[in-house]
């Protein structure tokens, strides 16, 4: 997903997103996945004092088996998310794991 600068920069609001990405390949990479529902993200993007920041959460659930035991289970998850995006010419401490440079 993309999200336009522009379209933050003329809203005062933030600009909100919902949407839903299928993951389904992690069912042939992790043999304990046997099935995982698309992942739904909704948030908001926003600017504050040319740092860009978008914020939100995302859920899914998977349906595993046990190693131990072969039993079927469903394990939901649900997850906040931060992520800051600076222009490369402001200094930052880009070591931060959710800190980037805002790419062209």
């Amino acid at each position: 997903m993309k999200i336009k600068i522009w379209n933050i920069d003329k809203s005062k609001d933030g600009v909100p997103f919902h949407f839903y990405e299928e993951i389904n390949q992690l069912t042939k990479d992790l043999k304990q996945i046997i099935k995982i529902s698309p992942v739904e993200v909704e948030g908001i993007a926003d600017k504050m004092a040319g740092i860009y920041q978008i914020k939100g959460k995302l859920t899914a659930t998977m349906k595993l088996q046990c190693s131990k035991c072969l039993s079927y289970f469903d394990y939901h998850i649900e997850e906040t998310f931060e992520e800051i995006f600076i222009p490369k010419e402001i200094e930052a401490d880009w070591e931060e794991e959710n800190i980037h440079p805002i790419e062209s």
